[in-house]
C-alpha cells in the first residue's frame, strides 16, 4: 500500500495544457453567452444556471477522467488498452461548445440567424438546421 502513496503522475504535455486550457475557455464563452442571452429575452433562471454550471463541472470530471485513465493505463502492466486521450476529449468539447454558443446567440439575436456567417457556423459544427 505504501507503494501506490508515491504515484508521481506525469506532467501534461504542452498539447494537453493548452487542449484543457481551449476547453475551459469554451465552457466560459458558453456559459457567457447563455447568460447574456437570458438577458436579452429576460428570461434569466438560476435553475438553468445551476444546471448549466453542472454540466460544466461534469466535462471537466471527464476531461480529469481521460487524463488519469492514458497517464495509469500506461502503467499497467500487460494492458493495451486505448483509451481516448485529452486532446481528443478537450477537441469534443470545444465543437460541443462552440455549437451550443452559436445556438445562444441565435436565440436572442434573431437577425443573426439568418446570416451567411450563423450558417457556416453552423455547418462546421454539423448542426445546418
Amino acid at each position: 500500500m505504501e507503494h501506490m502513496l508515491s504515484i508521481n503522475w506525469p506532467e501534461m504535455t504542452d498539447s494537453q495544457q493548452w487542449a484543457v486550457v481551449l476547453a475551459c475557455f469554451m465552457m466560459v464563452f458558453d456559459i457567457l453567452a447563455g447568460f447574456l442571452g437570458a438577458c436579452i429575452r429576460h428570461d434569466v433562471s438560476s435553475t438553468k444556471m445551476r444546471e448549466g454550471i453542472g454540466h460544466k463541472c461534469l466535462e471537466l470530471v471527464f476531461i480529469a477522467i481521460s487524463y488519469i485513465l492514458g497517464a495509469g493505463l500506461a502503467h499497467v502492466s500487460g494492458m493495451n488498452i486505448s483509451v481516448p486521450s485529452t486532446e481528443v476529449v478537450c477537441g469534443y468539447i470545444v465543437v460541443m461548445e462552440l455549437a451550443s454558443v452559436i445556438e445562444n446567440v441565435g436565440k436572442s439575436w434573431p437577425e443573426f440567424s439568418g446570416t451567411q456567417l450563423y450558417g457556416y457556423f453552423r455547418k462546421i459544427v454539423g448542426d445546418d438546421k
